[in-house]
């Protein structure tokens, strides 16, 4: 069954593609330990073929489904529409790099060392980074569950939102390599030590 992304859905992904990606993957290990889970970018789902995401700028991309986890939180149905409509006027801002930044200071030092807060405040307002921006627009859709400080990062999101999972795209991946590995050994046949039986 292929379940596509609403208006609004939070859209959660996993495995890094960058450099500044894999820095957010280990500052969320050492906040959080070790668990199943490390999300390194969220993003707002316009419809099922475009996101809203901050990724070096506020932008508008297509909607990539792979390693990606779709999440529908209860908003209030009134709102999304004004929601995502704020969020959009937010395209061509730059990304929040003094947020992250301030991140990782909060990483490193576990939560003992951060930037004045007011400043993060108005920073995050003007240039943020994803989970900031996919934070800012489920609270204005009526969903209030995202922390506000310390500022969210991807995982917080993920703890906000895990309840109210529509499709993990990941499980299904993960279904096909298996689907593969069955058929590739019932068109060979079983292997013993590499001769085929």
């Amino acid at each position: 069954m292929t379940l596509w992304a609403h208006p609004g859905d939070i859209i959660l992904y996993e495995q890094p593609h960058d450099v500044l990606e894999s820095l957010i993957e280990d500052g969320e290990r050492m906040e959080y330990g070790t668990h199943k889970r490390w999300f390194y970018h969220t993003a707002i789902a316009l419809g099922p073929y475009d996101m809203l995401e901050a990724i070096s700028r506020v932008s508008i991309s297509p909607l990539d489904y792979h390693n990606c986890v779709i999440c529908r939180p209860p908003y209030d149905r009134t709102k999304v529409h004004t929601a995502l409509r704020w969020g959009k006027k937010r395209k061509g801002r730059l990304y929040g790099y003094i947020g992250v930044l301030d991140q990782a200071l909060r990483d490193l030092t576990h939560d003992r060392l951060h930037m004045p807060k007011s400043f993060i405040e108005w920073v995050n307002r003007h240039w943020p980074y994803c989970s900031v921006l996919t934070s800012a627009i489920a609270s204005r859709a009526g969903f209030k569950q995202i922390r506000k400080w310390p500022p969210p990062d991807p995982e917080a999101v993920w703890e906000a939102v895990k309840d109210y999972v529509v499709h993990d795209w990941r499980a299904e991946i993960r279904a096909d390599d298996h689907e593969d590995r069955i058929r590739s050994t019932v068109l060979q046949g079983p292997m013993v030590k590499g001769v085929k039986m």
